[in-house]
């Protein structure tokens, strides 16, 4: 399916685009997308073939069989690729862009120059999952694009229970930046698994919140190219026997501090770097 300047909106707005297993979208121009129903959108079957009965009247038979995220775009193990959209979500627990590996196939999003913004009680701006049986990989990557989440969720989200997800972002500015908002929120619940996360380029901050929260499981932090990754409380947290790589180069400038609780454990590497000091006590190589 291509589409091109693209307009979805209104009070009943769920769902924006959604692409399952084995088909892909692509949409190009100048789209926008505005969901704002705090209520799941869901796919009906009808009791009988007909949708409309013998004596003229609409069938009234109709069984939930599916529901769907809140979300600007939503792949479920399909390919969506996305150019010059703009996604409003105000929805409490809404997404701007979903991306769920499933067993039946991987979830592969490319977002160019799109803008995302997310103001819902725990809303998140980007959510790569694999919360499926037997599910493959689960991929964002963001180019040029601006996300800003408020709310108390997270700007990106990674999660993975069966099979890889990541988040690649190159020159983007991401930004959270309401109370308790993370910049970056990871969650590893398999072991064998490894949650990725990718930066050349661009901004990651959080104003009230973590830059990068890690919890469980391994998460692969890579920065380079110049890219700024700041925050007022933590530069990095890493908590619920998490273990987190945090790689960052090419002159890389990254702000806060890094904390790590319980049996979690923090592995850095950082080459050719600024890590400045935050309010707290002090950790890495400073400027």
């Amino acid at each position: 399916l291509s589409a091109q300047n693209l307009t979805i909106q209104g009070d009943n707005a769920a769902l924006g685009v959604m692409a399952n297993a084995g088909t892909s979208v692509t949409l190009t121009g100048n789209n926008l997308i505005r969901i704002s129903q705090n209520q799941n959108a869901g796919w009906y079957t009808a009791s009988s073939p007909f949708l409309v009965t013998a004596t003229g009247s609409i069938n009234t038979g109709f069984s939930s069989t599916a529901t769907s995220a809140r979300a600007g775009l939503a792949s479920s193990g399909a390919t969506i690729n996305s150019s010059g959209t703009t996604i409003e979500v105000t929805p409490t627990g809404g997404l701007g862009v979903l991306a769920n590996g499933i067993a039946a196939g991987s979830a592969l999003v490319t977002l160019n120059n799109n803008n995302v913004t997310t103001t819902g009680t725990n809303s998140f701006g980007l959510k790569a999952t694999t919360n499926a049986a037997g599910a493959n990989v689960s991929q964002i990557t963001a180019n040029n694009t601006q996300v800003q989440t408020s709310g108390g969720g997270g700007a990106l989200f990674i999660e993975s229970y069966n099979g890889e997800a990541s988040i690649t972002l190159n020159n983007s500015i991401v930004k959270a930046t309401g109370a308790t908002t993370g910049g970056l929120v990871s969650i590893n619940n398999t072991a064998s698994n490894t949650n990725r996360f990718t930066m050349s380029g661009g901004e990651l901050s959080s104003a009230g919140g973590d830059a990068i929260e890690a919890y469980g499981g391994l998460l692969n932090a890579t920065i380079g190219n110049g890219a700024q990754v700041s925050s007022a409380a933590n530069l990095l947290y890493v908590g619920n026997g998490a273990q987190a790589q945090l790689t960052a180069s090419g002159n890389s400038v990254l702000t806060g501090d890094v904390r790590v609780s319980g049996v979690a454990v923090y592995l850095g590497t950082l080459v050719g770097h600024c890590l400045e000091e935050g309010p707290g006590p002090f950790v890495g190589v400073p400027c």
